[in-house]
């Protein structure tokens, strides 16, 4: 009997065990009730916005796929969503709120339970957070942004690129749905509240929010700047890290604090530099210090300002080049006076259409404006601002041999129509070595009153090889011509032809050609 009452135990232990394998435990909930214990959902932070919370379920594994969570905010039971939604989402729970939404700066609740084919399981520790002042929205290139009428909601463009903007949830009539009910205040746009596109509005189911962080984290690093151009009226500011930005940055430029312009990359490229003249409300005065700041802005994002203090420097050099048109100032007109015969430098002051300085001056009440030129060849004459360019004293001082060459060869084409005197050193009245040694003097090169003698100087070379500059020594070693280009020359003839120009194949005195030499 008591082996029958021994078995009869050990046959109802395992009867209880297998019942408690399958059926849910009990227990008693929060609220009173008896519930059925299935795990607990584990919660972690991703991210507190204005108007959300995201948070992390960290246990997914301990859920069949019949799993539904239930989430409570400010205590209030308020919506459910199931493990396979949750998987979709990366197991993110996205929290805007119970039954209204979440309003910036304030304070919220939230705790989920999970329940299955009866099983419920404890709710989870609550998690409590305060929302972010401001939510920061992330929009994809190419979305259709808005302007609030009369008569609704109206497309105004597409996004030219990517951004992030702080912005406030609204209903389709622009009414900010923070803190409001969500049946009757049902969000459909966000309005843009900050950056360039302040004022319209945004599909909010095209558009993801983002926190302070990482909307940080995508900003534009900070430019790294370098002095590029320094003249007494203009100073150029280099970025030498182009390449971290992408193509639609833009530069914000201040001097001293004052926002002077934006500049895009794409111009900063092909420039090399930006060009500074005001400090924005004048032009820049001569050795002066301005400050210099620059910051990157990309996807409405901005870097941190990277500030430089550049001087300007006691005067400015201009290149001109040749056929430039030189003016005269009579009685506070200007009046035309031939072209510059080559290309040149020289220095030089702006000045207004009245011959004024504008140094110093303000920006909006200068216009025709002309480079007075205070050294150089054409020294005391104007030239239009726009038809020269801004040099550096080091450039000046390397003038190069094409320059020389210009000099040379246009004051030997000034003497066509001269006269031929012989053994003469005067402009329009010499010989043809005399011809050839005028024009080298315009550049410091002494040459001998000798075609002989300025053949034994200087390098040969072939007639294939002549450019302009190159002296023709011809008529056994007597007579001297100079190559002008396009196969021309220009000599002093004779008595009766004077100097003229011809075509080198068929200018008097041509063949025979003893040497061609070329001087610099």
């Amino acid at each position: 009997m008591n082996r029958f009452i021994s078995k009869a135990v050990t046959f109802v232990t395992m009867l209880l065990m297998l019942t408690a394998a399958v059926m849910p435990v009990q227990a008693v909930g929060s609220d009173g009730a008896t519930v059925s214990v299935l795990s607990t959902p584990v919660l972690s932070e991703i991210a507190v916005f204005s108007g959300k919370f995201e948070l992390k379920l960290n246990n997914p594994d301990d859920y069949d796929k019949e799993t539904v969570f239930e989430i409570a905010v400010d205590g209030e039971k308020t919506f459910r969503t199931t493990i396979e939604k949750l998987a979709g989402k990366n197991y993110v729970f996205e929290i805007t709120g119970g039954t209204s939404y979440f309003a910036p700066e304030t304070k919220h609740t939230v705790r989920v339970r999970a329940s299955a084919d009866g099983a419920v399981s404890a709710w989870s520790k609550t998690f409590t957070a305060v929302t972010a002042e401001k939510t920061i929205y992330y929009s994809a290139k190419g979305r259709t942004y808005y302007k609030l009428t009369k008569s609704g909601m109206v497309r105004v463009d597409e996004l030219e690129d990517a951004g992030y903007f702080t912005a406030v949830l609204c209903d389709v009539y622009g009414n900010n749905c923070e803190g409001k009910n969500k049946k009757t205040n049902p969000a459909k746009f966000i309005l843009i509240t900050e950056g360039e596109l302040k004022g319209y509005y945004l599909n909010v189911s095209l558009v993801r929010r983002k926190t302070a962080a990482q909307a940080a984290a995508a900003a534009p690093v900070k430019p790294k700047l370098t002095e590029a151009f320094n003249s007494a009226d203009k100073l150029g500011i280099g970025i030498s890290n182009l390449s971290d930005y992408r193509d639609a940055t833009v530069f914000n430029v201040y001097v001293d604090g004052k926002k002077l312009k934006t500049v895009k990359l794409e111009a900063v490229k092909r420039d090399g530099y930006i060009s500074i003249y005001s400090d924005p409300a004048k032009y820049l005065k001569k050795s002066t210090s301005y400050k210099i700041s620059v910051e990157a802005v990309s996807r409405q994002l901005t870097s941190a300002k990277t500030t430089k203090t550049l001087t300007t420097g006691s005067t400015t050099y201009f290149r001109l080049k040749k056929g430039i048109t030189l003016y005269t100032l009579k009685n506070g007109k200007f009046k035309s006076n031939g072209t510059t015969a080559y290309q040149t430098f020289g220095e030089g002051i702006r000045v207004d259409a009245a011959g004024k300085a504008i140094a110093g001056r303000s920006a909006g009440s200068v216009s025709g404006t002309y480079v007075k030129l205070t050294s150089g060849d054409y020294k005391g004459s104007y030239v239009k601002a726009s038809s020269v360019y801004r040099t550096t004293k080091a450039a000046t001082q390397v003038i190069t041999r094409q320059i020389k060459i210009d000099k040379v060869v246009a004051y030997a084409m000034a003497n066509v129509g001269g006269a031929y005197v012989s053994c003469g050193t005067r402009f329009r009245a010499t010989d043809c070595s005399g011809l050839t040694m005028l024009a080298y003097q315009q550049i410091g090169v002494s040459l001998p009153h000798s075609a002989y003698g300025q053949m034994l100087l200087g390098k040969r070379v072939s007639a294939s090889e002549m450019q302009p500059g190159d002296i023709i020594v011809a008529n056994g070693y007597n007579h001297a011509m100079m190559y002008v280009g396009n196969g021309m020359v220009v000599h002093a003839m004779n008595w009766r032809d004077g100097i003229r120009m011809q075509a080198a194949s068929t200018a008097m005195y041509y063949n025979p050609v003893n040497a061609i030499v070329r001087i610099i």
